[in-house]
């Protein structure tokens, strides 16, 4: 109920496509089991397909997917490409190449490293970006076309409150407990001699690098981006507005294989080398280092925190927060923290991270805890007092507690009605055969004319 069950097409996951690559080469007899347009569907098409998902990263089977479904989100798949064909919808060569980046990256990071991806792969990254190219061209050309079709579809309070009341009640999920919280942060400044020995630091890497050294070596060693760190410092292609200004002003202004001078931006301190160029596009590697807060100027943070508490037995911790927190992103909300993985103020107990979640075991709604260091989302050490807002219960589901979450159900259920009906509609309008499956899977005989 609570999935976004939007069209069910999969993006490639490299792992599983590799390994269901080999798949296919194994495949020695295959056969056209339908055939939308002048498009034909493949057996293999199936069987890869329903590989990927029912395997874990690692290729392991863990579920088990009908096929009957998995060709018909394939049918599916086939008439919105032909449909973008016929409205000549235009994906970039630079957004394809942005998507390729972006997903290797997330796979290089989440192998430990462009090596590690490669020997678990058995081929070069260049080989993987060709494999996968058809596959993120035609996934991008479905979220254009899906897009298109459902993106202005909205419900209105009574679709949700029908849409909720459709729902058995013996049949509505268990919400886990959740919490609003607010907090107040007080982050130190860096004292400047930190700031010159980063510099130092950074100026000294760079004289090394002009003469030779191996950048990826050097950000494995020195960097303080875990994102890019084991990634040989590299971003991937991006544009101008992926990135802060502070960066992109420099990173943009340089040539191949050029090392920037240290850049100060709010999450540190970097030196960039342009890597390549395609369009708007642009790859970049840097190396990050942060200047350190002194354990001192933490301390007497902590303590003036401490004397600021005892005010809110006359202000409410909203008003303490707007007064002094120094978390530019939060201290005009009255410091109300937002759930990145929703933008909803409500968190998860699972959600937090350990030392937070003990920090809150004990506290009740409108209570504070103790001052605690921690690290600010921009990576400076602060000192906060986090307070309770709100606390809900785990709960059966309810329209009153969980309406966003309802809305959010109700929109993708709506958007998956108009989705089906111009499905249905353009089916009239191309050749459609199913081949094969059919005796199998009745329900597929409704795509032959």
């Amino acid at each position: 109920m609570w999935e976004n069950p939007t069209l069910k097409y999969f993006a490639s996951i490299l792992v599983l496509l590799c390994l269901s690559l080999g798949i296919r080469a194994q495949t020695v007899i295959d056969e056209i089991v339908a055939v939308v347009g002048a498009s034909p569907v493949l057996q293999s098409d199936v069987e890869i397909r329903s590989f990927q998902m029912e395997a874990d990263e690692r290729g392991n089977r863990v579920r088990s997917v009908s096929r009957c479904e998995v060709l018909e989100d394939i049918l599916i798949q086939k008439i919105l490409v032909a449909q973008a064909v016929l409205d000549s919808v235009i994906i970039e060569d630079d957004e394809v190449d942005s998507e390729i980046d972006r997903r290797i990256n997330m796979q290089v990071a989440q192998a430990g490293g462009r090596e590690r991806l490669e020997k678990l792969m058995g081929r070069t990254l260049d080989d993987l970006r060709l494999d996968i190219r058809d596959n993120v061209y035609d996934d991008l050309v479905i979220q254009r076309m899906q897009f298109k079709i459902t993106g202005e579809v909205q419900v209105t309070p009574s679709e949700v409150k029908k849409y909720f009341d459709r729902i058995p009640k013996d049949s509505l999920p268990l919400i886990p407990g959740e919490v609003e919280l607010s907090h107040i942060a007080l982050i130190p400044e860096v004292r400047e001699e930190e700031d010159k020995r980063v510099l130092q630091a950074l100026e000294k890497l760079k004289s090394e690098l002009e003469k030779g050294s191996s950048f990826c070596i050097k950000s494995k060693f020195y960097s303080e981006d875990p994102g890019s760190a084991e990634n040989c410092g590299e971003l991937g292609f991006m544009k101008r507005e992926d990135l802060v200004p502070e960066f992109s002003a420099v990173a943009f202004s340089l040539e191949p294989k050029q090392i920037s001078s240290p850049v100060k931006t709010q999450f540190g301190y970097h030196i960039i080398e342009l890597l390549d160029k395609r369009g708007q596009y642009a790859n970049f590697r840097h190396i990050l280092m942060r200047p350190k807060v002194s354990l001192t100027d933490l301390v007497q943070a902590e303590e003036r925190l401490n004397g600021l508490l005892p005010q809110l037995d006359s202000l409410p911790f909203s008003e303490l927060a707007i007064r002094y927190s120094e978390d530019k992103e939060t201290a005009n909300n009255g410091g109300r923290l937002m759930n990145p993985n929703t933008g909803s103020g409500r968190f998860m107990l699972e959600e937090l991270d350990p030392t937070t979640y003990q920090l809150l075991a004990n506290l009740s709604e409108g209570q504070h805890s103790k001052p605690q260091v921690t690290v600010h989302s921009q990576g400076q050490k602060m000192v906060r007092v986090v307070f309770v807002q709100k606390r809900i219960e785990a709960h059966t589901a309810s329209l009153e507690q969980d309406y966003a979450r309802i809305q959010q159900a109700a929109l993708n259920e709506k958007k998956m009605e108009v989705l089906k009906n111009w499905i249905d509609k353009r089916k009239k309008n191309l050749h459609i055969s199913v081949l094969g499956y059919s005796d199998s899977c009745p329900e597929l005989r409704k795509w032959n004319p």
